[in-house]
């Protein structure tokens, strides 16, 4: 739940009273509050419900130092050395408390708005409950009016903590604040992918710089055939070799080219679109969204558009036309025997949509996961001091609930790394077997098939394995 430091003093203090101590030791509690509730709380507080204690009170408030009711006021300079002590000699007065909730009991309660049979006359006792009613009905609106009484209270009390019900259930989901971050399963939504024109381009540079190598690969393959029969064709096979290269090279440029600046204009404007939604979002959305999790999203979001997806879309759309094209390569070179890899592809579409659910699914539990932990340490951070104020147990407490949240993303970091192991050992097994179906394939194939061609061949089957597995783990991502 997200407070401000008003109503975070404000309970603190709250705290401070029911803990019914003989001195208390307040640093400025009033600093964080408006004049008009720092007026109720020292009139009300701290000259009513802690009227015959001794209180020590840290404040640069002129008005509460110059105050009737303060007895001794310290000055102390920034060193912390003492500079002046200031006596009071303005009498005291002796009257009772206006309330003393210290010798209600918490756990019963009696409805106010029912008369029961022997109900006292109103005694003192009395009105300092009335008193505590009006100072709760001030910082919260209650339903039910509510009032503690002392067990010397004939009338007939009820239980406060009663088991849960389904009405209980209820209104503790509707005070929740703070929702629980929403987590989308299944596929990914048409609606996120956009940019479809920029799309094309990618794709269609990646395919023309596929065609290129393999271009390349089969020219160099023929000038390694004809180069000792026509020595004359030398000049002419490098030009165009290197013209094939220098096209691929213009490829891959115009390729990171786009990337870096497309890239760079989706990040822009994403962070310009969370920006404004950010700044005209009503303050339920800041309660209900602790800051942690907003920065998780500028933080760790905005980071991946900028830095990750646009050259991990590069190399995907790159490693897609390479898997493509060598596998279709590999196949027309086998000619009919490339039936024989239909059954090997089918292999690998089932083990990708096997590895794909559970990695999706992991991903989002990670980013899920990531925030709760962030969340967690900034709020121990900030009432680190008030956690070493209740003992041991507490600061043991908190390291045990921050243990268990870093637990749950460690789980998850764990079962990433099982599913990609499983994923690259069943892919090599399966590029196992299509290595061994195009290799039988070329034994079978070498009276008709030069050297040139076969190693080709060979070396396509083999990047397709490796192209598949880096495929597979970026798909993801």
């Amino acid at each position: 739940m997200n407070l401000s430091g008003g109503q975070k003093a404000r309970i603190a203090l709250a705290r401070a009273c029911y803990s019914d101590a003989s001195v208390y030791l307040l640093d400025s509690p009033l600093s964080a509050v408006d004049a008009i509730v720092q007026n109720d709380i020292f009139q009300k507080c701290m000259l009513g419900l802690l009227k015959n204690k001794t209180i020590i009170l840290v404040t640069h408030n002129p008005e509460i130092i110059e105050s009737p009711r303060i007895s001794r006021a310290v000055t102390i300079d920034e060193l912390g050395e003492l500079v002046e002590t200031h006596h009071v000699d303005t009498p005291i007065e002796t009257e009772r408390p206006l309330v003393s909730p210290f010798a209600a009991q918490p756990y019963e309660a009696v409805n106010l708005g029912s008369k029961n049979e022997g109900e006292k006359p109103r005694t003192d006792d009395d009105r300092d409950r009335s008193n505590i009613l009006e100072l709760a009905d001030e910082t919260h609106e209650c339903d039910d009016e509510m009032a503690l009484i002392s067990p010397c209270t004939p009338s007939k009390p009820r239980a406060l903590f009663s088991v849960a019900g389904d009405n209980t259930v209820e209104l503790e989901k509707l005070g929740k604040l703070v929702e629980e971050e929403e987590r989308v399963e299944g596929q990914v939504g048409n609606h996120v992918f956009g940019g479809f024109p920029i799309v094309f381009l990618f794709l269609l540079t990646s395919a023309c710089w596929q065609a290129l190598q393999i271009s390349s690969d089969f020219w160099l393959g023929a000038w390694s055939s004809d180069g000792v029969h026509s020595q004359d064709s030398t000049s002419y096979r490098l030009s165009i070799f290197t013209a094939l290269g220098l096209a691929s090279a213009l490829m891959v440029f115009a390729r990171m080219f786009m990337t870096a600046v497309y890239g760079l204009r989706t990040a822009r404007r994403m962070f310009d679109a969370m920006t404004e939604a950010l700044m005209h979002a009503p303050m339920r959305f800041f309660d209900a969204n602790p800051i942690e999790r907003i920065l998780t999203r500028y933080g760790g979001d905005v980071s991946v558009v900028d830095s990750n997806i646009p050259p991990l879309f590069s190399r995907m759309s790159s490693t897609v036309f390479s898997v493509g094209c060598s596998a279709v390569t590999a196949a027309v070179v086998i000619r009919w025997k490339g039936f024989l890899l239909l059954p090997v592809a089918y292999l690998y579409y089932r083990i990708g949509s096997l590895y794909l659910r559970p990695a999706r699914e992991l991903q989002r539990l990670s980013k899920t996961t990531q925030a709760p932990v962030l969340n967690h340490l900034a709020e121990t951070v900030d009432g680190g001091a008030v956690i070493r104020a209740y003992g041991r147990g507490h600061v043991d407490r908190f390291q045990v609930a921050h243990s268990e949240k870093l637990d749950d993303n460690n789980k998850i970091w764990l079962g990433q790394l099982c599913v990609s192991q499983w994923f690259s050992l069943h892919i090599q097994l399966v590029g196992s077997l299509l290595v061994l179906v195009v290799t039988a394939s070329l034994v079978m194939l070498r009276h008709q098939l030069g050297a040139a061609v076969i190693g080709l061949a060979f070396s396509y089957a083999l990047k397709v394995s490796q192209n598949l597995e880096r495929l597979g783990k970026r798909c993801p991502k």
